[in-house]
């Protein structure tokens, strides 16, 4: 056992694009198709802000939102891999697919 060691749990690594179209496909629904530019993100979270200050909500995407979705951030599961041999992760589509399912059967989606 490997006390006090600390590891990436991630099977592999993906755009939020892919994330995205992944869960759409999911629930039914068309995949997103608009890419969205910093411009157009800075907007977005400055509208945000300015809709949650008048509605005391809580913004949909802040400044730090609209960065972090657009960062390209890689994650290295080796030494996870290495401590377990045996390990194997569900496929992200397998996860993703049973995920759906159970948000569908459960909210009646």
């Amino acid at each position: 056992m490997a006390s006090g060691e600390r590891y990436i749990l991630s099977g592999q690594n993906l755009f939020y694009k892919d994330v995205f179209s992944a869960i759409a496909k999911g629930f039914g629904k068309k995949p997103p198709h608009k890419k969205v530019t910093p411009f157009l993100a800075g907007l977005v979270w400055r509208w945000e802000g300015i809709k949650s200050f008048f509605t005391g909500a809580e913004p949909l995407l802040t400044k730090e939102t609209a960065q972090t979705a657009r960062a390209v951030v890689r994650f290295d599961n080796t030494k996870l891999l290495k401590a377990f041999p045996h390990f194997a992760y569900t496929p992200f589509d397998t996860s993703i697919a049973r995920i759906c399912q159970e948000l569908k059967e459960k909210y009646n989606l």
